[in-house]
């Protein structure tokens, strides 16, 4: 199995990015994935902490980390692409396991992520407040006075 990570800020096109790969029969994709918290989870049990650390060998730990991995994608796809934000906080463990591996960053200017929150809850708000059989605030304006604030 070949392994590729795609992570980045919020709202920047990792799901977007996904879904596009996902058109390619030989490419497995998701939008997120629970692999980083698994590997997290086992990255917690084999620690130096680890109440039975001192009977795990660093080459059996590499092992785990990456069964990890196999045990949830199985053997049924080649090439694969986990989509998690948080895997730009472990880079180097994963890279460490899988030093093939490619990243996929997806950025956006800062001020452009603000505006897609605001617009993704401003729309969520405004079919809430629908449902609600309440008013929003412009529900009483006409369209020239949406549009010019009057």
């Amino acid at each position: 199995m070949k392994l590729h990570f795609i992570s980045g800020l919020p709202r920047s096109g990792s799901t977007m990015l996904a879904a596009i790969l996902r058109q390619n029969p030989a490419l497995h994709a998701e939008m997120t994935s629970p692999v980083h918290a698994l590997l997290q989870a086992m990255r917690a049990a084999v620690s130096a902490r680890g109440e039975n650390a001192h009977a795990i060998a660093p080459e059996q730990k590499k092992r785990l980390l990456m069964g990890v991995f196999a045990g949830f994608y199985g053997v049924t796809h080649r090439v694969v692409f986990d989509t998690n934000r948080a895997w730009c906080a472990t880079l180097p463990l994963a890279l460490a396991l899988f030093p093939e591996a490619r990243v996929a960053c997806c950025v956006r200017d800062v001020p452009w992520i603000m505006d897609s929150f605001e617009q993704a809850l401003g729309a969520a708000s405004d079919g809430a407040v629908r449902d609600l059989g309440l008013r929003s605030r412009d529900d009483g304006l006409s369209a020239g006075e949406r549009a010019g604030g009057q």
